[in-house]
């Protein structure tokens, strides 16, 4: 019996021990991107009496790596994942010499959460991997959108919001009339992450942009299980996510656990390209929105 009973609160201690090396931290805060200091991306004050779409403020950009084409940058109102109105932007790019060109919304892969990682940034500064694939689309006369589908806070995983921002972004393009595209058919296209994006805008579209007309939705590489894909990168350092370990090798403590009490509020300082896997909008790997509020830029 005594036997029994040290088994027993051996294995008691044990877990015991185990959970005490596991940071209770899923109530703090989470720590934000630092904002883009390009009064560009600010939000208005007055952002809350705009409709989602509405067009905020546009700019003329230099598109020297992108020969044969005209870029803009527009910034616009969209929605987050609480309701609240955000500020959006997004990049496009128009062939030389075709009118009323077809519109491709691209989401982007965005695996890290810093603010020069969003697309209207990482296509111009050589982070963002997908952008000589911005050529194909040029060459055949369309008309490229890449909006920053993680919004003003990076919210990694957040497809929702991602899903709301690409429809808003297609709306601000179409209501901008220098650019020419206010009756062109629209598609939407995008690869991992930006598959999520443009998959919820798709089922999105019918109560949220009813008036939006999407030609085609085409979506790859979509993470159908976050938790799962949690798990299989296992708790230590990985190019796809780069997120650090909080529990030593071989600890009997799952992904899952340690996922939804620490990495909302991992400190997210991380190079273009090895996102670490948190997110300021939601909590981890979900798109249903945490109770944490969500800062405007």
């Amino acid at each position: 019996m005594r036997q029994r009973f040290g088994v027993f609160m051996t294995a008691v201690l044990g877990a015991v021990l185990v959970g005490m090396s596991v940071p209770l931290v899923a109530a703090a805060d989470p720590m934000y991107p630092v904002p883009d200091p390009d009064p560009f991306y600010l939000a208005p004050a007055d952002l809350d009496t705009k409709q989602p779409g509405d067009v905020v403020r546009t700019r003329r950009i230099d598109t020297w790596m992108y020969p044969n084409s005209d870029g803009w940058q527009v910034a616009f109102r969209s929605t987050n994942s609480l309701g609240n109105p955000i500020l959006g932007v997004t990049t496009v790019l128009l062939p030389h010499g075709v009118a009323n060109p077809p519109l491709v919304s691209y989401q982007a892969i965005i695996n890290s959460l810093g603010t020069k990682c969003a697309p209207s940034r990482s296509l111009f500064n050589m982070e963002l991997q997908e952008s000589p694939g911005m050529m194909l689309g040029l060459e055949r006369g369309w008309a490229v959108s890449v909006p920053d589908h993680l919004g003003p806070t990076g919210a990694y995983g957040a497809a929702k919001l991602g899903g709301m921002i690409t429809l808003d972004s297609v709306r601000a393009v179409q209501r901008v009339a220098e650019l020419g595209l206010t009756d062109s058919p629209v598609a939407l296209a995008g690869y991992s992450g930006g598959g999520m994006a443009s998959a919820w805008a798709a089922a999105l579209a019918p109560t949220y942009a009813p008036e939006l007309e999407l030609a085609a939705v085409v979506a790859g590489g979509i993470p159908a299980d976050l938790e799962q894909m949690a798990d299989g990168l296992g708790l230590e350092p990985h190019p796809a996510s780069a997120w650090p370990s909080p529990l030593r090798s071989g600890s009997s403590v799952s992904t899952r656990s340690v996922c939804r009490s620490r990495i909302s509020s991992t400190r997210r300082a991380c190079g273009c390209g090895i996102g670490r896997a948190t997110s300021a909008d939601v909590s981890c790997f979900s798109t249903e929105p945490s109770a944490a509020p969500v800062r405007s830029q």
